[in-house]
């Protein structure tokens, strides 16, 4: 898997996927949930649409995401905006819960700091929930220091979603980063990237010229995304969220029927079985663009055909145990994304055992669909 990335500012284009991403990190979705989640200390969701879309249309606050170079597939996302005395607070740190652990987060926060050091930044500021040590200590490695500021939680916002804790505090942690005399100044924050706070303006003089200035600064540090490259994005975040929606995760993912998903071998295929009486034992396969062990031979094409109608390349119909029946009714557009996002994918060497037929003896774990008696097929 290739890690050489893109950073540029998101657009409301990017709105509907950047919300999966941040409540799939924050509050975990579909079956996964990173290290940065937030279980135990809040429930419901960390973000919507609409206070995205609020988000990008604020002049003060950029939010910047994240990309693989190879596909601009969406891996990442953080938010920055001036306070005031050379002061930018950095918040919303979110990477795909899939690709954790592979430095992304490290080098999204460099980005964000470098972004606020050119506008003018010489400290940078966040928050981050009292409760949450590993996070803090992960921020202190980064060169992150608690000030001794301790700020009330807002309870009373519900956009930071539901407490699930009564005792729940932020600490303020800052960092000097080499910059420039501030050019907007504002109110401080509280808002860690999991709880947001009071809102902030723009005050001063500067609020006449703030918004241009940041605007022609973001367009000039990363430059416009092309037409061709946005349309990538959108079709494989598009893919992403179909995938994850439709359950792909649950029968393709090895450990998921534990009740722990190997995320490092993700759409690699299941663990285990699942039985029909009378027909056979059925494998979900590695469903990554592995040339031995998953679809890696398979055209686009043909991933489309097997989804929609059950035949493979080689001609076998595929058990209904997997739905295509239901694949069948969707759109043309909507399939053709689900194939581009599995070509997408990491490739991994994974091969599954089966399908076994109804007299064979499974070599794995097996979960049986076991009819009444009096039932009739």
């Amino acid at each position: 898997m290739s890690h050489e990335t893109t950073v540029a500012p998101a657009t409301g284009a990017d709105v509907l996927n950047l919300a999966l991403l941040i409540n799939s990190a924050y509050r975990g979705q579909g079956n996964i949930a990173g290290w940065t989640n937030e279980v135990g200390l809040l429930a419901g969701k960390r973000t919507d649409d609409d206070a995205l879309n609020a988000a990008l249309q604020t002049a003060r606050t950029t939010l910047l995401l994240m990309r693989r170079k190879a596909d601009q597939a969406l891996l990442g996302c953080i938010s920055v905006e001036p306070l005031a005395d050379a002061t930018w607070y950095i918040s919303l740190l979110a990477i795909d819960p899939r690709v954790q652990n592979f430095g992304y987060g490290r080098h999204l926060m460099a980005e964000a700091e470098k972004f606020a050091r050119s506008c003018g930044a010489q400290t940078a500021r966040i928050t981050v929930i009292k409760q949450r040590e590993t996070l803090v200590a992960w921020y202190e490695r980064r060169g992150y220091r608690q000030t001794g500021d301790v700020l009330p939680f807002p309870y009373s916002d519900p956009s930071v979603g539901a407490p699930l804790r009564d005792d729940l505090q932020l600490l303020v942690l800052e960092k000097p980063i080499t910059g420039s005399p501030d050019i907007v100044e504002g109110n401080d924050l509280t808002d860690d990237g999991t709880a947001k706070g009071k809102d902030a303006t723009i005050t001063s003089r500067s609020a006449r010229w703030a918004a241009p200035v940041l605007a022609a600064l973001v367009l000039s540090y990363w430059g416009a995304q092309s037409h061709a490259e946005q349309l990538s994005s959108a079709q494989l975040n598009r893919g992403q969220y179909l995938v994850e929606f439709g359950g792909c995760n649950d029968c393709h993912t090895p450990g998921y029927f534990f009740g722990k998903p190997d995320m490092a071998r993700y759409l690699a295929g299941s663990d285990v079985g699942f039985e029909i009486p009378e027909v056979g034992i059925f494998v979900g396969p590695n469903l990554t663009p592995d040339k031995e062990t998953g679809l890696g031979s398979w055209s686009r094409e043909e991933i489309i055909t097997a989804m929609q109608t059950g035949v493979r390349p080689d001609g076998r119909v595929l058990s209904k145990i997997m739905p295509w029946p239901a694949f069948a009714k969707l759109t043309k557009a909507d399939v053709s994304a689900i194939a581009d996002y599995l070509q997408s994918l990491p490739s991994i060497s994974s091969k599954v055992p089966g399908p076994f037929g109804p007299d064979e003896k499974p070599s794995i774990f097996v979960m049986a669909l076991r009819p009444p008696a009096n039932a009739t097929p």
